[in-house]
């Protein structure tokens, strides 16, 4: 009860026991309880209330041993229960279900490891809102209701007599009741060699007709007639009877099992016999009265495994297995590594294809077929065939014409019944190249020739194709070493790319002469130079230019690359007879303009791309203040925000991504930006500018994070280390002549000074 005051009285604890009953599991209890104004309960009436008493080894708190419940009649405040009538409480130890575990009454008391007992009262107060309390506090069990115990003097408790409690020879047969002592009442390795009195045990103490003798040979014992497990009498030296209802091989029939878990420790059922002389061992299978069969190695015959169609393995071998591995079905000597004799081979399920393996007076054949009467090549409705006919290997699907032929000159056909190349591909209509589908014609047939792979053009089939090749003729490109891949179109001669054997990689040559030979070059001007997409005008053609805003007349780009190009060197042409001079560099200039020049210490913003080393070279925008002519702009991507977006809010009905970012972003509606998501780099046009550190673009959909590089910018620029270098060179000679000019004023003063050191020592 919560918040009340309850007083309850132990009136009796030990009910009325006639002498001919055992003693009852119950405990008679009386009690009194009031409310907490002291009003006793059922004061105007009798009410019904749920009790629970529990059992404790503590006087508070403690876990409970025992618990159950009651509705309690409680008149005037007083009721009369008897403890052990009631139910269980769910999870709790108890009388009933659903008590877990179940837990009568006299177990809790009779098996009590502590000194004491204390019941505890819980009463409802007839309030559902409320949760009710325990009365405090507890009380004892005393005396009284340890009369319980006294069913021990009737039915001794397991363990409750002791080997200390019994004196020698104060139990002997005449005070044991017949079979009162068996199996249960002795617990394993409690009986040991010293308990049994010498040659106490005698065969006249053995019941033969249920035990029987057996005879000890050592560690070992044996008998000399059958034994039968579940069998009254065995007709084999050992027969077991199946368990009745068990189709489990765990615990039906003979079971060897190893319980080691470790290498080596195997389970073997065994069936042996003495040597080459002796007969066969086999395993045999019964259905009694309708079919046998048996597996055993055959003795007689190279010691094959085999499978016979009779249980005591004398006849009707079907299948064999010998001793290199050799499978043969229908017959015991088989030649290959499966040998199928006596009839087609099939392969049969009712809601699958028949798969077949036969001959007949035309063909020998492998089919696949929906019904049995599609077999035959000969059948009018064939499903799927591969047939040997007219010399001709020939895969066929229906009763039309041949789908993959294979002739005599071992030239392969699809599409068509007569092929022209080793592999010739007849479609009615063209297939574009993808992934998984393509037109292919492999063409070689003479010695010195070439193996390609040719993609013909419909418009100009003759003369337009494009192949990649495997070329060996030595008529191109001399007589060493002349083997290559090709890859090319046929429009012109060194329009193709080589691999030569010597590892040589040419682009727009037959013959490289080198590592990686490119020959020619693309014109670069008024296209934007990291995308090569065509600028339209946009940018004033200032893509690539001389550095001080006028137009170059283009580069000539043989070789693009994104990053790095590494190599132990580089040579540059500098024939003077390729070049018109324009002016001589002035030195003293050059080296007034590198004076200037500031080599700094630098990491990249972009760190994914570029890796966080530190770098040494020049800042652009310093250098365009000294050397505008060594620069070059373009439209490029600069890493300004490089920053994750903080929110991402999607509209799905226009397609609107909106971004917040921690850090302003500087964009402009219509500024082209770059970003990272979910699916890699996209460039996208800002819709709406959202304040300094928002923005708006159009999406597909909402990445899970947004990684937000910067913006396109018109003035990227980038440096022509050549020119620096070649400036710098410059600069080194105009070093050189002042230190030339110094070292010759040095020397005529250090000859003046000597001069004067000879006056002043007096020799001359």
């Amino acid at each position: 009860m919560k918040a009340k005051i309850a007083i309850l009285v132990l009136l009796s604890s030990a009910p009325w026991v006639s002498a001919e009953s055992t003693v009852p599991k119950l405990m008679s209890y009386q009690g009194r309880v009031t409310d907490s104004a002291g009003t006793a309960i059922g004061s105007t009436s009798a009410v019904n209330r749920a009790v629970t008493f529990r059992l404790y080894s503590v006087s508070s708190g403690g876990t409970a041993t025992y618990n159950e419940t009651q509705t309690v009649t409680i008149s005037g405040g007083e009721f009369s229960v008897l403890i052990g009538n009631g139910t269980g409480l769910t999870g709790l130890p108890g009388p009933t279900s659903p008590a877990s575990p179940l837990k009568t009454l006299d177990t809790v008391i009779n098996t009590a490891t502590t000194n004491a007992l204390y019941l505890g009262i819980t009463v409802d107060d007839g309030n559902s809102a409320t949760v009710d309390a325990e009365i405090s506090p507890r009380q004892q069990l005393v005396t009284g209701v340890y009369a319980m115990r006294a069913l021990m003097a009737e039915t001794v408790a397991t363990g409750a007599v002791t080997s200390t409690m019994l004196g020698d020879s104060s139990v002997n047969t005449n005070q044991l009741a017949a079979n009162s002592i068996n199996s249960a009442k002795i617990a394993d390795a409690s009986i040991s060699t010293a308990d049994i009195a010498g040659n106490a045990i005698t065969a006249a103490k053995l019941d033969t007709t249920t035990i029987g003798l057996w005879t000890p040979s050592g560690n070992n014992i044996y008998r000399n007639s059958s034994v039968g497990i579940g069998v009254t009498s065995p007709e084999a030296v050992l027969q077991v009877a199946a368990k009745s209802g068990s189709t489990t091989p765990a615990n039906n029939g003979l079971r060897v099992y190893n319980a080691t878990a470790s290498a080596g420790n195997n389970a073997v059922l065994a069936a042996a016999v003495a040597g080459a002389s002796s007969g066969s061992p086999f395993v045999s299978f019964d259905i009694s009265g309708v079919q046998g069969w048996s597996i055993g190695v055959d003795n007689a015959d190279l010691d094959k495994l085999v499978f016979k169609n009779s249980w005591d393995y004398t006849a009707n071998p079907k299948m064999a297995i010998d001793v290199a591995g050799n499978v043969g079905i229908g017959t015991t000597s088989p030649t290959d590594k499966l040998m199928v004799s006596g009839g087609n081979a099939r392969i049969y399920n009712p809601s699958a294809p028949y798969l077949a393996v036969a001959s007949d007076s035309n063909s020998a054949y492998l089919a696949v077929a929906t019904s049995a009467g599609h077999y035959s090549a000969s059948a009018a409705a064939k499903d799927v065939v591969v047939q040997s006919n007219s010399a001709k290997l020939i895969l066929q699907s229906g009763s039309g014409a041949a789908g993959i032929v294979i002739d005599t000159a071992n030239k392969v056909g699809i599409g068509t019944a007569t092929p022209v190349g080793k592999l010739s591909v007849t479609e009615s209509s063209g297939t574009v190249a993808a992934a998984n589908s393509g037109s292919l014609v492999l063409d070689h047939d003479n010695v010195g020739g070439a193996s390609s792979i040719l993609f013909r053009s419909k418009n100009n089939q003759g003369s337009d194709f494009a192949y990649i090749q495997y070329q060996d003729d030595a008529n191109i490109g001399g007589t060493a070493e002349t083997s290559r891949l090709v890859i090319g179109t046929q429009n012109d001669a060194d329009d193709n790319i080589i691999l030569a054997p010597s590892g040589r990689v040419g682009i727009g040559t037959m013959s490289p002469v080198v590592q990686l030979d490119v020959r020619g070059s693309t014109a670069r001007t008024q296209t934007d130079f990291k995308n090569g997409t065509s600028d339209s005008g946009d940018y004033s053609n200032k893509d690539l230019d001389s550095g001080n805003g006028t137009p170059s007349a283009g580069l000539n780009v043989t070789i693009r690359a994104e990053g790095y190009v590494e190599s132990l060197g580089a040579v540059y042409y500098s024939d003077k007879r390729i070049k018109n001079i324009v002016s001589r560099v002035d030195p003293a200039s050059a080296l007034e303009r590198i004076n200037q020049l500031q080599v700094t210490d630098y990491r990249m913003v972009d760190t994914a791309a570029y890796g966080s080393s530190v770098r040494t070279g020049l800042i652009a925008q310093e250098v365009q203040a000294v050397m505008p002519e060594v620069l070059s702009v373009r439209k490029d991507f600069v890493p300004e925000v490089y920053a994750y977006a903080s929110g991402l809010n999607y509209s799905q009905s226009n397609k609107l991504l909106y971004v917040t970012m921690t850090k302003a972003h500087g964009f402009g509606i219509g500024d082209k930006v770059r970003v990272f998501d979910d699916q890699g780099c996209k460039e996208l046009i800002v819709n709406e500018v959202n304040g300094p550190n928002g923005f708006t673009v159009t999406a597909e959909s909402k990445p899970s994070k947004l990684l937000v590089y910067g913006k396109l910018v018109n003035d990227f620029l980038a440096v022509d280390y050549d020119r620096v270098f070649t400036t710098g060179i410059s600069a080194i000679q105009e070093l050189s002549k002042e230190l030339d000019a110094k070292d010759a004023t040095i020397s005529a003063l250090e000859a003046r000074l000597s001069a004067l050191e000879k006056l002043i020592s007096g020799t001359k």
